[in-house]
């Protein structure tokens, strides 16, 4: 965990959706700006994308085929270092962002997507997770990782 990896360099999102368009206007969105995208359609999909690839962020659609953004995000908080979980909703409403902060996600996203909105949420994700991936790799290297005070 000491150094980054080519994945954890490269400024990777998950998009998990059973929805092609969201898939299309995410990618239409990031990929200009520098971001690699990845694609998913269940929560079985993209524990198998993230196995294989570390992503800093999760856009996720509230309701999947095999679960909700909940079941995933449970799978993923196993992880030594799990991405930032951004649930997205056409229903989207203070009750889901309050729900989505509660259960540890990162944020909301509303459709239809807004290039601004959805740049700033997903960068902002990725920042919090390289600085929870450089604290992380400064306490293993200091043998203090999950030590109390």
């Amino acid at each position: 965990m000491a150094n980054l990896s080519a994945a954890e360099e490269r400024h990777l999102a998950l998009v998990v959706s059973p929805h092609d368009e969201d898939h299309r206007d995410l990618i239409r969105i990031l990929r200009p700006a520098g971001w690699s995208v990845d694609s998913a359609s269940t929560c079985r999909e993209a524990i198998r994308s993230l196995e294989m690839e570390t992503a800093r962020v999760v856009i996720v659609e509230r309701d999947l085929p095999d679960g909700t953004w909940k079941t995933l995000l449970n799978q993923l908080i196993r992880m030594a270092c799990p991405p930032k979980v951004i649930v997205t909703s056409r229903m989207a409403d203070e009750r889901l962002w309050s729900e989505v902060l509660q259960f540890g996600g990162f944020d909301v996203l509303a459709q239809p997507f807004y290039a601004r909105e959805v740049l700033r949420t997903v960068n902002s994700g990725s920042i919090r997770w390289y600085d929870e991936w450089r604290k992380a790799s400064q306490e293993l290297s200091a043998g203090t990782c999950g030590a109390s005070a």
